[in-house]
């Protein structure tokens, strides 16, 4: 039993020892194919990779050349100062960091090329902010700073260049309104303001003149002239006493006002036109020295600007000198109207010189027109006229008989001299040569003449010189044809003198007239008794105002009594006698009042009496003394004779 469970495992042993024997056999056998077949994938994958690497190497050094390309391609555009494309490299080592290096340098090369063009369009130019190495960056910026600087230095100068040319282009159009207008004082002032309104683009002004003072203790004032406001002329009258409001107070200073609060009632010029009010006002007075004949006032939205208020100043002077000429002139030209009318008989020689001399330039045109006319009409100058011939270098060529006559000289004295050793003319002188040069030209001159004589007397001469053609057309000769003048002169100087002397008369008639009436009561009447003028003096005698006497009949205001004396005195004054006597005067309140009176009758320069002057003096305080007085001695009479019978 036991050895059949031997014989039993034994045989067990031998199967599981075959099963391994076999086992092992499969597993090495498994081995080894798998190990081959390692072997031949690993070959396998070796070829791959190697044709892999192969292809990676070629595709990349063909990028590579590529890239290098490109790059040689963009640095040579750049060379030559051109505008490469940017680089489009992609190749995740230095030659994508070399691409992007340029491609930043172009961006900067760009942005400077930017910055350059800026500041050739004349631009505002801006700063760069360049890297601390941008040496080139840095330069431009220097250069724009400079050019900025330049840019800012010159836009001041032409600023204060346009400040310049602006001033001074107003000042030659005031300066031609100035002139443009010398005898109406209103229409000039009107001229100024509205210029002044509108060349300073503001909205209103106005100008203020001074009113002259009828006494001593008036006090001065200012009375507007013309005025100016939204593009329309007003008609305001505004009078302000010196002190009195702005314009007062300017012409007190005498200086300049410019202020930007305006009071509630500041003027008329702004309440009257329904706009708003400006903000800003200017006061200048118009002064010559300390004297004071005016006040522009200017009113605006806008504040001035400092050249403006310099403008204004600088005319200030100019206006002041021409209104108070004009004033001047519209004062004086009634005694001027009167000395031309006195003059116009002494000036009739002259005119009917004049007229002879016209006539005799009419012959000289007409004499221009056929040589043998010429030929006559120097034939008939000759006998009756001072004729001379100068060649074109003013020297004496021909001269005529009456002209040596009146030079006092023989004809080789004469002939060959040149024309300013006889006249007294500077022949240095830009006028002389200007004259010259006018003859050389074909014009015909005439001048009046000083001629000094060997004698050492001096003559005036009206003078005619033409110019004489030849069959060339061209000028060869001067013709000179004079009229001695000298005594025309001498009276046109004694007419000068009368004139002025007949102003001084004037002027001293009426100083005297101011103070007449200052200190008398006048009155003027015509023949019929027609009030035509009179003072303040006589308004306040009769108790009546200067309306209500003016062009009535003087015999209107007297009673019965008052004018049968009047009608006897009157009778006798238009006999051209004088009266000189007391008369009594009744006002309206019914005051009495006694008056020194003389009527003097006033001729026209045929002797007819077409007014006649009334001069008086207050004497009723005087009379009532008198009158007192005689009372008082009559009452005394009176007691003497009483007394006399108890005696």
């Amino acid at each position: 039993k036991d050895v059949t469970i031997i014989s039993t495992y034994h045989t067990d042993i031998d199967q599981i020892y075959s099963a391994k024997t076999s086992i092992n056999e499969n597993i090495y056998l498994r081995s080894v194919k798998k190990q081959n077949q390692l072997k031949t994938n690993t070959i396998i994958i070796l070829s791959i990779g190697i044709l892999f690497m192969i292809l990676w190497i070629f595709s990349y050094a063909f990028n590579f050349d590529k890239s290098i390309y490109k790059i040689l391609d963009f640095i040579k555009v750049l060379e030559i100062g051109g505008r490469p494309e940017k680089l489009q490299v992609k190749s995740n080592d230095e030659l994508q960091d070399i691409s992007g290096r340029l491609n930043n340098y172009l961006d900067l090369k760009e942005s400077k090329i930017l910055f350059l063009k800026t500041i050739g369009k004349g631009e505002e130019i801006s700063t760069m902010m360049p890297d601390k190495s941008d040496i080139l960056g840095s330069e431009l910026n220097v250069m724009a700073e400079r050019l900025n600087k330049i840019q800012l230095e010159e836009k001041e100068r032409q600023d204060e260049e346009n400040k310049r040319s602006w001033k001074t282009d107003g000042i030659a159009q005031f300066g031609e309104i100035l002139r443009s207008e010398r005898e109406n004082v209103q229409e000039l002032s009107f001229k100024i303001i509205q210029k002044l309104v509108t060349y300073l683009k503001i909205e209103m002004g106005t100008l203020f003149l001074t009113a002259d003072a009828k006494d001593e203790e008036e006090e001065s004032s200012l009375e507007s002239m013309a005025s100016y406001a939204y593009d329309r002329r007003k008609f305001l009258k505004l009078n302000f006493k010196f002190g009195e409001g702005l314009p007062g107070t300017c012409a007190l200073e005498k200086e300049k006002i410019y202020i930007n609060e305006i009071p509630e009632d500041y003027s008329d010029v702004i309440s009257g036109v329904g706009q708003i009010k400006p903000r800003f006002v200017l006061l200048a007075p118009l002064k010559i020295e300390e004297e004071i004949f005016g006040i522009v006032e200017l009113a605006s939205f806008r504040e001035l600007q400092t050249f403006e208020l310099e403008f204004v100043d600088e005319l200030a002077e100019s206006i002041a000198s021409t209104l108070a000429g004009v004033k001047t002139n519209e004062k004086t030209a009634a005694l001027l109207k009167q000395s031309q009318k006195q003059a116009e008989q002494l000036m009739h020689q002259e005119d009917e010189m004049k007229i002879n001399m016209q006539k005799l330039q009419q012959a000289q045109e007409e004499s221009r027109k056929n040589e043998s006319e010429i030929t006559g009409i120097l034939n008939a100058m000759n006998e009756s006229s001072l004729v001379a011939e100068f060649d074109m270098n003013g020297r004496f060529s021909k001269i005529n008989d009456k002209f040596l006559y009146l030079l006092e000289s023989p004809r080789e004295q004469i002939l060959g001299k040149n024309h300013h050793e006889f006249a007294m003319v500077d022949k240095y002188s830009d006028a002389y040569k200007l004259f010259w040069e006018t003859l050389r030209k074909g014009e015909t001159v005439s001048t009046q003449e000083q001629f000094k004589l060997y004698s050492g007397q001096e003559v005036w001469l009206q003078q005619t010189y033409t110019p004489i053609y030849n069959d060339q057309k061209n000028i060869y000769k001067i013709l000179n044809i004079a009229v001695d003048i000298t005594q025309s002169k001498l009276q046109q100087e004694n007419l000068e003198k009368q004139a002025a002397e007949i102003t001084r008369k004037s002027l001293e008639m009426e100083g005297l007239n101011e103070a007449v009436n200052s200190s008398i009561i006048k009155c003027e009447i015509d023949n019929e008794g027609i009030i035509l003028d009179l003072n303040n003096n006589y308004a306040t005698a009769s108790g009546y105002n200067r309306k209500e006497l003016l062009g009535r009949n003087y015999r209107l205001f007297l009673k019965d009594i008052e004018k049968e004396q009047f009608e006897k005195i009157w009778t006798e004054v238009l006999k051209d006698k004088t009266y000189e006597g007391a008369i009594r005067r009744t006002k309206p309140t019914g005051e009495e009042i006694w008056l020194m009176s003389t009527f003097s009758a006033v001729k026209d320069e045929s002797g007819f009496i077409y007014k006649v002057y009334f001069l008086a003096l207050d004497i009723t305080e005087k009379r009532l003394k008198y009158q007192l007085l005689e009372e008082a001695n009559r009452e005394a009479d009176r007691l003497r004779e009483e007394l006399k019978k108890y005696v």
